[in-house]
């Protein structure tokens, strides 16, 4: 598991420091086309994205949240508000069986099956995912709406702003950009469907980033959550 979480969360974390995530996120709010009432939906089902691709809920807090809490600043949205969105996204998509916390989840299930007379599959493993985010999106939109989001979407109701203001055009996206783009689908393909191990894909994938300097592996590195006992509890 410690072979796992480091090598999925390193490369995210080179994602995010060589402007990746940033030019990512950016290209998905101007969906929104200066709906601003959209953004939250948007930058939810982000969330769950990202962490459904492999690095898992804590990592995808660490590296999202500064991005997040900027954008709420300028779309007026609390706090509180986009933290219910972004921490809410992450632990629903948590047991994605290609994250951490679903790999461990799995194995217990497994381990147990034959007690609880299941048979533990990768269908029933998406099933384990899918009712996770089910229920945790009807409860953080439902606290979304409770603390400040249903007033803040009825004051959208002109919702028209310049997305140019709001965000940016991002410039177009560098080789080593697009280099990350590549080794996250690579990921995701191998290890749904070729079934190969996730801490030993991303290992490898994080090795090229190294060799050929796809981002500033000292900054990668400090910027992975060492802080969070959490991750560290994964990681055992």
């Amino acid at each position: 598991m410690f072979m796992t979480l480091m090598g999925v969360t390193f490369m995210f974390s080179c994602a995010q420091v060589n402007g990746t995530m940033e030019k990512i996120t950016s290209h998905a709010v101007r969906l929104a086309k200066g709906n601003t009432a959209l953004i939250p939906l948007i930058i939810y089902f982000l969330i769950a994205a990202i962490t459904t691709a492999g690095p898992g809920n804590i990592p995808t807090v660490v590296l999202m949240a500064p991005v997040c809490m900027a954008l709420a600043d300028r779309i007026g949205l609390s706090a509180f508000a986009m933290t219910l969105l972004v921490v809410g996204a992450a632990d629903g998509a948590a047991f994605s069986p290609i994250a951490p916390t679903g790999i461990i989840t799995n194995n217990i299930v497994e381990k147990m099956s034959g007690e609880l007379g299941i048979t533990m599959t990768t269908s029933f493993a998406w099933t384990i995912y899918a009712w996770s985010f089910i229920a945790q999106t009807l409860i953080n939109f439902g606290g979304f709406f409770i603390f400040g989001g249903w007033k803040w979407m009825r004051a959208q109701k002109s919702g028209k702003v310049s997305i140019d203001d709001l965000a940016p055009k991002p410039d177009p996206m560098n080789p080593r950009q697009w280099v990350t783009v590549a080794a996250i689908v690579v990921l995701i393909v191998m290890v749904l469907f070729f079934g190969w191990d996730v801490g030993m894909t991303a290992f490898f994938l994080g090795a090229i980033f190294i060799v050929f300097t796809i981002a500033d592996d000292e900054q990668a590195v400090k910027n992975m959550p060492w802080g969070s006992s959490s991750w560290w509890a994964e990681c055992r």
